[in-house]
């Protein structure tokens, strides 16, 4: 129905240019409704140049867009929950500052989102841009907490699962040689040297599409029911994920999250789609 940006490692304008000239190249026929992202109230300064380039895409620079009359994020998805109640899922690869946005709008709509994937967060602690927090998370973890806290349905997909699918050199190869869009391949190579550079890993982590694709192929997942929150404010703990798991249960359970990952099944469905 709609592709939608959110800020997180490039600014509000960089990263829906970015949304709309990639979907411009990939699909330009059968292009979705395009939701514009919008600078988040709550977030910190994360310096992930390093890994992602200036321009969020391993400084490929793609062209301006051209879109001229851009509907924000917040609207678009807002719109389209109450035109469709109850049949549309949202699948949540950055920050959720939008989902977290219109629901303070509108509390009511909770109710009418079928389920949230939410790509982030840590199950046993350990986090990628801090010690103890994810990026989505640490990025906006206000707008985290009070998607924890609302009614929808949640799925939460977190580093520890994502983790568990690396891709090494082959891949990159594999990219090449299936012919995928032009820019692809230099985006990955960039983060190839940036993983290998300030990481030390002779691997990639591609912890959004193996979200994506654990979403829409919900049988690579094992999932548990448990009671999760966010710590917004903590000096070392912002955006830590954090789950009642005692035996006596004060927190009521207000999500699914995966704690395995079929690893074969998602590098099998990935790189169908890059055919």
């Amino acid at each position: 129905m709609a592709v939608t940006a959110v800020e997180g490692c490039a600014e509000a304008d960089k990263v829906t240019s970015n949304v709309e000239n990639v979907v411009e190249i990939v699909d330009p026929e059968k292009r979705p409704r395009l939701g514009a992202a919008t600078p988040a109230e709550h977030a910190i300064a994360v310096d992930t140049r390093y890994l992602h380039g200036d321009d969020g895409l391993g400084n490929l620079n793609l062209p301006g867009s051209a879109h001229l009359n851009r509907v924000h994020s917040t609207k678009l998805m807002a719109d389209l929950i109450r035109q469709h109640p109850g049949e549309l899922s949202i699948i949540c690869l950055g920050p959720l500052t939008n989902v977290a946005t219109i629901l303070t709008r509108e509390p009511t709509i909770a109710t009418l989102i079928d389920r949230l994937y939410i790509v982030g967060g840590t199950l046993n602690g350990i986090g990628n841009i801090t010690a103890s927090a994810e990026f989505n998370m640490y990025f906006d973890p206000h707008s985290a907490r009070e998607v924890f806290r609302s009614a929808i349905t949640k799925t939460l997909i977190p580093l520890d699962v994502t983790s568990q699918v690396d891709f090494g050199l082959d891949f990159l190869d594999k990219v090449a040689d299936a012919g995928a869009v032009s820019f692809l391949h230099p985006s990955l190579q960039f983060l190839y040297q940036g993983f290998r550079q300030h990481l030390g890993r002779e691997s990639l982590l591609l912890n959004d599409a193996v979200g994506l694709i654990a979403a829409i192929c919900s049988e690579a997942m094992t999932t548990v029911d448990l009671a999760g929150d966010v710590e917004p404010n903590g000096e070392i703990t912002r955006g830590a994920t954090v789950f009642d798991r005692r035996d006596t249960r004060e927190w009521r359970t207000n999500m699914e999250v995966a704690t395995m990952i079929d690893v074969d099944l998602i590098k099998q469905n990935l790189n169908k789609l890059l055919r």
